[in-house]
């Protein structure tokens, strides 16, 4: 006892019991390493709802907070590429849905800022292109930024973009969280 792989571990029993798991500082959880091709995949998936109708379960990340200055950061990133394959692609995506539902929404919005009396700016959503950096006679170019509404594949509307400055006065957000 006390020993075990989490191999071990889970023959017992793969629910924690209301316990939390901790990960020492340095470690981390990933997928398996291979030699022989792509390396396992990780994945973090909610529960199912199985047994009557509802949502199915959250998967929440978040940074632990700072006692007097700075929470934590969150980074999501694919590992730099080896040789000329490049690298890999991060994708955030709401769930498709079917029968006449409508899909999941995705909202980018920063922490509120300050409070009654308070001065504080609100956080910064950057969407940027990636940097060219080749030398020598070959044409590169920068990364390219492409915002496009969704389209209505017969009949119906597509999606539209609307860029706009934040008001002055204290307005509701378009998206509640």
């Amino acid at each position: 006892l006390g020993g075990e792989t989490l191999a071990q571990t889970l023959v017992l029993g793969n629910v924690t019991g209301g316990r939390n798991i901790i990960v020492s500082t340095g470690d981390k959880i990933q997928g398996q390493d291979s030699a022989l091709g792509p390396g396992g995949a990780l994945a973090w998936v909610g529960g199912a709802a199985t047994g009557a109708p509802g949502a199915g379960g959250d998967v929440l990340i978040g940074s632990g907070p700072g006692l007097s200055g700075l929470s934590g950061r969150i980074g999501i990133a694919t590992a730099s590429g080896n040789g000329t394959n490049g690298s890999g692609l991060v994708r955030v995506a709401s769930g498709d849905s079917t029968g006449g539902a409508n899909s999941g929404n995705l909202l980018f919005q920063t922490g509120v800022a300050g409070g009654v009396g308070l001065g504080g700016n609100a956080g910064i959503i950057s969407i940027l292109g990636g940097v060219a950096e080749a030398t020598g006679p070959s044409t590169s170019r920068g990364g390219s930024l492409f915002i496009r509404g969704g389209r209505a594949r017969t009949d119906g509307e597509g999606g539209s973009v609307t860029l706009s400055a934040g008001p002055s006065s204290n307005i509701a957000p378009v998206f509640p969280i």
